[in-house]
């Protein structure tokens, strides 16, 4: 939802008509002050509208911070907006598979050119994350309409770090519940001809807003481990 009144009077403000004169060039910076409330969210949204080939990044203190971020930005623009967050424990592991989900997600939603806002805290930007190269190898992207035998898809996934089980219950990190018309008896995938149409769910954690995409149309399943150095 955009708050287009609110920008607009907030653009026609004196502080904000200086502003736009003199905003920082690459490699200087500008301190402001001055900004109770959520007014800094409503700054970065106007930036965001006044210059949209920018991509803007907020860095927060804490993860509590990153969320009231979100939260006010996800009120006063439709712009594609995005939480990197921080890893829960230190070091290059995860333990937590929604957030290194989330994570993947982002970096992945990033070097396509999809985002115009970027959150994220002072701790993530330090962390070290997969590299381009390891994302994308162990990333498997199912769509409607594609045809792709069921083996090579649970090859896939269990090179990725899944574990073929009799019962998805999906309380604990990414679940992903192959569903094949024409198998039969409750034979799930293996029971399915290989050309038969997969159809994908996968428990998601994202909270990326405006990025266009419909539900469901497309299954991006990321990878249950950390990729090799």
């Amino acid at each position: 939802m955009s708050l287009k009144p609110l920008l607009d009077a907030f653009e026609r403000t004196p502080a904000v008509l200086e502003l736009s004169e003199r905003l920082p060039s690459r490699g200087t910076a500008l301190r402001l002050g001055g900004l109770p409330g959520s007014s800094a969210a409503v700054l970065v949204a106007w930036l965001v509208r006044s210059f949209p080939q920018r991509l803007l990044t907020v860095v927060a203190p804490t993860p509590a911070d990153a969320e009231r971020w979100l939260s006010d930005l996800g009120h006063l623009t439709d712009a594609a907006t995005v939480l990197y967050p921080q890893r829960e424990a230190l070091g290059e592991d995860e333990p937590h598979y929604e957030i290194a989900g989330e994570r993947a997600e982002t970096v992945q939603a990033l070097l396509e050119g999809k985002l115009r806002i970027l959150v994220t805290t002072a701790r993530a930007t330090a962390e070290r994350t997969l590299l381009p190269a390891a994302l994308e190898r162990l990333r498997l992207s199912l769509s409607v309409g594609d045809k792709r035998p069921p083996a090579d898809v649970a090859r896939d996934l269990e090179t990725m770090g899944y574990r073929r089980v009799p019962t998805v219950t999906g309380e604990f990190g990414p679940a992903v519940k192959a569903m094949c018309p024409g198998g039969g008896g409750g034979g799930g995938a293996a029971a399915a001809d290989p050309a038969t149409v997969i159809h994908a769910a996968i428990v998601s954690t994202s909270r990326t807003r405006g990025m266009g995409e419909p539900p469901m149309s497309r299954c991006p399943t990321l990878s249950a481990r950390r990729a090799p150095r």
